[in-house]
């Protein structure tokens, strides 16, 4: 146990794991988006390291048709790997494992501090803590599912978003941790999960939920739950928050806010409602991937059927019921089992971006690779 709460055997054993099984990725060929977005975007081709160079790499947006600022962390990483190794696809691959090997890292840091939170106190000793969070770690690592967003090169953007998203939770249990003993190392916790927060989002846009999941991880290991129900000045902001999101949807709405959802949908062969229809079934298929990742059942690409109604096809209704089931038991074991109802309401939270009302393709399986951090 003292050995498994050393955070550089922690960190050995991670690296050894996941090398062994990605050791023979380092010459994985550009696939797909990699080409347009990487090895013929001449704006990441730079030769020098001057900061101009280095700045105009945020702007490198492909197939936009004017230049505009777009998840500029990554687009920088790549430049910076082609600077050093042009097209040779080591020198990425190299980069995105170090990538997951410090989100593995974090996610046991961020696990290991959230076991010995108030609400779980006296449940888990340090040592009993480290070794959970470990295998913890250990899991989500090795799971089949994460090759997506691993050694598909331009995934990069979502696992550099996981990587900030979980670091700025770690940050923020830390800070929450010294609050009460040492102020000056909390606030610095805190600084540290505003900045991861930024990293996030500068990486991939689904990042702005990391706020929404330190809301749900401050009321399920932090508050009285019972005293949260009764408390009467809760009620009226979420009153007042309900309000406010009417108010803005029906000037969105009012100001032909649905726009730009028409046109991105015009490019799809679905239909915001269909799309609805169907992203239940494709989250039960994340679920049922991480549990059960046979080589067979994971791919770049899927042939998904797409929801025509509630009984077209006939998985849709059990797939909605069962999504809302699984919600319902979040909720319901906040008290009782609190890491359950984390795991569950912090995966279906961290999809909502991805698997909602927006314009993008029905299914990819690094959609999967941030929302399953707690399963």
């Amino acid at each position: 146990s003292q050995h498994i709460a050393n955070p550089f055997m922690v960190l050995t054993v991670l690296a050894v794991l996941i090398l062994l099984i990605y050791s023979n990725t380092f010459h994985a060929a550009w696939q797909f988006d990699d080409k347009p977005n990487i090895r013929d975007n001449s704006t990441l081709h730079i030769e020098n390291l001057h900061p101009a160079t280095l700045w105009k790499t945020f702007f490198a947006k492909v197939l936009s048709g004017h230049v505009e600022l777009y998840r500029p962390l990554p687009r920088l990483s790549f430049a910076l790997n082609w600077y050093w190794g042009q097209d040779s696809t080591f020198g990425y691959h190299l980069v995105n494992l170090v990538i997951h090997l410090l989100t593995a890292f974090f996610i046991y840091l961020a696990s290991y501090n959230i076991l010995l939170t108030p609400n779980l106190k006296n449940r888990y000793g340090t040592a009993d803590a480290a070794s959970i969070s470990l295998l913890s770690a250990v899991f989500w690592a090795i799971n089949p599912v994460q090759v997506q967003a691993i050694t598909y090169i331009v995934q990069r953007m979502a696992s550099m978003a996981a990587m900030f998203y979980i670091l700025g939770i770690y940050c923020y249990v830390r800070a929450r941790g010294e609050q009460k003993g040492n102020l000056r190392k909390a606030v610095l916790f805190y600084l540290g999960c505003l900045a991861s927060f930024f990293g996030a989002v500068m990486s991939k846009e689904n990042a702005v939920m990391l706020p929404a999941s330190l809301g749900l991880i401050e009321i399920i290991f932090y508050r009285d739950i019972k005293a949260l129900i009764c408390n009467k000045k809760l009620l009226y902001f979420l009153a007042a928050t309900l309000a406010i999101l009417v108010s803005l949807s029906a000037v969105f709405v009012a100001t032909n806010g649905f726009g730009m959802f028409s046109t991105g949908y015009a490019l799809r062969p679905f239909t915001m409602g269909e799309r609805l229809l169907t992203q239940p079934r494709i989250i039960i298929l994340y679920l049922s991937q991480l549990f059960y990742p046979l080589p067979s059942r994971l791919s770049i690409t899927h042939d998904i059927a797409v929801s025509t109604s509630l009984l077209s096809p006939w998985t849709t209704l059990p797939s909605i019921s069962a999504c809302l089931l699984l919600i319902g038991i979040g909720v319901s074991q906040i008290v009782k089992r609190p890491l359950v109802a984390l795991a569950i309401l912090f995966f279906f939270l961290n999809h909502v971006i991805e698997s909602s009302i927006l314009p993008l393709e029905l299914i990819f399986e690094h959609r999967n690779y941030l929302p399953s951090f707690f399963i």
